[in-house]
């Protein structure tokens, strides 16, 4: 009998140690005081409204530049498969 409420016992231990851990994962205030922390080291200045208009500028010519890629990756596969259409009739 003994060994079996050894076992039993090693078992709780066990089951509590693991909702432990998994609780302090997901803790809401642990995981509170882990963003508060990150937030007051990641203080970042305001930035000014000439630079906000020089990085949507930026942001706005690499978007440009990304949908005109887009735009003619898009026109040769059409034209492959237009060939390619027109070569099998």
């Amino acid at each position: 009998m003994d060994s079996n409420l050894e076992h039993f016992k090693a078992t709780i231990a066990r089951r509590n140690k693991r909702k432990d851990r998994q609780s302090k994962h997901f803790n809401k205030v642990y995981l509170d005081a882990i963003r508060s922390q990150i937030h007051n080291q990641l203080e970042f200045p305001e930035p000014t409204p000439d630079t906000m208009e020089i990085l949507k500028s930026k942001i706005r010519k690499k978007r440009r530049l990304h949908r005109m890629k887009e735009r003619i990756v898009y026109a040769i596969i059409m034209l492959i498969l237009v060939s390619v259409f027109f070569h099998l009739i």
